[in-house]
């Protein structure tokens, strides 16, 4: 065997060094490049060459702290001939874009780098049934490096601030767990800074929305958002507690009569209770689920509660709930819930304030100011742009009719109104307007997302739109040719689940003639919200949750 030339420095000084621009190691006839040398570090271990196998061992040791994050890092800030568009965001239009989008040829002239302080996507219709132990949480989600490889490169940090300028992202990169718990103590976090910059030529915006508490005091403190897993398996905990806190208060108060006050019984009631605030799809399906649980196995795990303690909730400021959709599924939803499902409908309901224990109302109806109890308040209200949008709108030129409340407003292309063609704007930060509503805007939903999503990929595959590079005459920017058509987006109907194993469809068809509910399409939307799945593993393992809880019912652990 050859003796293998290592043209590096000592294998012991710092990785940085042992991978700069003209880093290379040579085994045989073969050369390693630096850009590749993660992938090549291992074969070179298997070498009987203890220089190959000294380098490797070091390289790998230093990539494993940081250095990964770096190599991505400096390889996208150098200059190159390649067009750098950094996608941010982990959302249904990043993962849509990202599976549509063709494998990255060798001799592309654009390289893909996707940001997000989160590693995964979410399938986020299916959080209402991780509340309750029906899905596993993670069943709904999927590695953000699965759909991004042989694509481009994906950078796990979160971004602080956009420079439309110098065309700079300004990161942090995502801190384990020591690290994260040293700066909350306002303590050092090692030699290594976490911020770095990440140069781009066009930028795509595609950090969704965070949830709306529309101004209103004590919401962020007192209620349970759902809006991310951490929400979901926060939730989860919470009802087990309350749930385990009231089977003990019941046998407590069975055991020592004296303790059978009038005051265990409504604290047992109040640690039963859960207030849903929403009646739209989301606060509808955590009812329905909350509702199966309770009729389904709460009954057989918490045989000493009794049934008739336990409350269910729903409140809307309308006058019915799923105002999203045609008013007869509406109806038919409340008309579930009150017979089969025992959820309390509470409408013309407006919360003014939160506080422990108690919600502030206003009656819209009456006019009256009202003070409700509660035990556990479900905050499932709408969205609201995110932060990074806010900041990044406030740097770009001001548009006509806008505000604070609405995200980027964008062309036909997703171009970003005031960006000079250099930031797109995907999902539920972007605003156009829908000409079959009278030039509304789009709804924030995962349907409209994907279908964005999936049109930005065929136009940048197709090479109907080019990102054109910075000259001395003009700025990057991107291109779209003349003759392509403009994005038209197509409703296909939407879906909710009523509980009781029934659903509602709300067909694309105009009036109360486009809308079916019942067993069939209960059996439907668990068809559908398991094919649509990113991934056949996650559709595997939805489906085996569904036949599990049926078989076996619900996993409520705390885990």
């Amino acid at each position: 065997m050859a003796h293998c030339a290592v043209t590096t420095p000592s294998p012991y000084l710092s990785t940085r060094r042992m991978l700069g621009p003209m880093h290379t190691m040579t085994h045989s006839n073969h050369v390693y490049d630096s850009k590749v040398v993660l992938r090549r570090a291992w074969v070179s271990r298997r070498s009987n060459c203890k220089h190959c196998v000294q380098a490797a061992a070091a390289m790998q040791d230093e990539f494993q702290e940081r250095d990964v994050v770096d190599a991505v890092i400096s390889s996208g800030n150098q200059a190159t001939d390649k067009k750098r568009i950094v996608v941010v965001g982990s959302g249904w239009a990043t993962a849509t874009f990202l599976k549509t989008l063709r494998k990255q040829q060798k001799d592309s002239d654009v390289s893909i780098t996707v940001v997000s302080p989160r590693n995964y996507f979410l399938y986020t219709p299916l959080l209402p049934s991780t509340i309750t132990g029906l899905v596993e949480e993670r069943s709904i989600v999927e590695p953000m490096r699965n759909l991004v490889k042989e694509k481009g490169t994906f950078v796990e940090a979160a971004v602080l601030d956009v420079d439309p300028e110098k065309k700079e992202l300004l990161c942090e990169k995502t801190f384990c767990s020591v690290c994260a718990a040293k700066k909350k103590n306002g303590e050092k976090t090692g030699e290594h800074d976490h911020t770095f910059v990440l140069k781009y030529d066009v930028l795509v915006m595609a950090v969704g929305s965070v949830t709306a508490d529309f101004g209103v005091p004590g919401v962020r403190e007192h209620c349970w958002f759902l809006k991310s897993v951490e929400d979901a398996h926060s939730l989860r905990v919470h009802l087990n507690k309350r749930y385990e806190q009231a089977a003990q208060l019941t046998s407590r108060m069975k055991e020592y009569p004296e303790e059978a006050t009038e005051k265990n019984e409504e604290l047992r009631k109040r640690l039963l209770n859960v207030t849903i605030v929403g009646g739209g799809p989301t606060g509808v399906e955590v009812a329905a689920e909350l509702s199966d649980f309770v009729l389904q196995d709460m009954v057989k795990l918490f045989p000493e509660v009794p049934l008739e303690d336990v409350s269910i909730s729903l409140m809307d400021p309308g006058d019915h709930v799923l105002r999203q959709y045609s008013p007869s599924i509406g109806e038919y939803a409340q008309k579930l819930f009150l017979e089969k499902q025992h959820v309390d409908i509470m409408l013309n309901k407006r919360i003014v304030g939160v506080e422990e224990d108690v919600l502030l109302a206003t009656n819209l109806a009456t006019g009256e100011e009202e003070r409700l109890p509660y035990g556990t308040c479900v905050w499932a209200t709408g969205v609201q742009p995110h932060p990074l949008v806010k900041g990044l709108k406030a740097k770009l030129e001001p548009q006509p009719g806008d505000s604070e409340r609405k995200g980027f407003f964008v062309d036909e292309y997703f171009r970003v109104q005031g960006s000079q063609g250099s930031i797109l704007a995907l999902g539920d930060c972007a605003v156009m307007a829908n000409p079959k509503e009278e030039g509304r805007p789009l709804p924030a939903t995962a349907q409209v997302a994907r279908q964005e999503a999936a049109y930005l990929a065929k136009l940048l595959d197709d090479g109907s739109m080019k990102v054109q590079k910075e000259s001395a005459e003009q700025p990057a920017q991107v291109v779209v040719k003349e003759t392509t058509a403009p994005f038209q987006y197509k409703h296909l109907g939407q879906l909710a689940y009523l509980g009781h194993d029934e659903a509602a469809f709300d067909l694309p068809v105009g009036g109360d003639k486009g809308t079916l509910h019942g067993l069939a399409i209960g059996h439907l939307w668990r068809g559908m919200e398991t094919m649509m799945q990113v991934s056949p593993r996650n559709m595997s393992m939805v489906f085996f949750d569904w036949v599990r809880v049926k078989l076996f019912g619900r996993n409520m652990s705390d885990v």
